[in-house]
């Protein structure tokens, strides 16, 4: 028969062991590195992506797909065309 004690001793061995897998399993995914995957992304002429004056790309796409790519690991390869034919 199981007393009291036993009974505290299983819980607290159950959820040590818990604990240990909610917080040990994250971390390792965290840990892994990002997969190196180059995307191909249109490029028009737009007020949303254009050029600079020095010859850089700019713009709100432009600064969120490097936002993206942070998180991701991606790498971008720019399509330069027109939007009916980036479409």
């Amino acid at each position: 028969m199981r007393t009291p004690r036993n009974l505290k001793k299983g819980f607290a061995a159950a959820l040590l062991a818990a604990l240990l897998l909610v917080f040990a399993v994250p971390a390792a995914v965290h840990a892994q590195e990002p997969e190196q995957k180059a995307v191909r992304v249109g490029w028009f002429d737009s007020s949303f992506c254009y050029w600079d004056e020095f010859g850089r790309r700019c713009g709100i796409d432009y600064e969120y797909q490097h936002k993206i790519s942070a998180y991701t690991g991606w790498t971008y390869e720019y399509v330069e065309d027109s939007w009916p034919n980036l479409l």
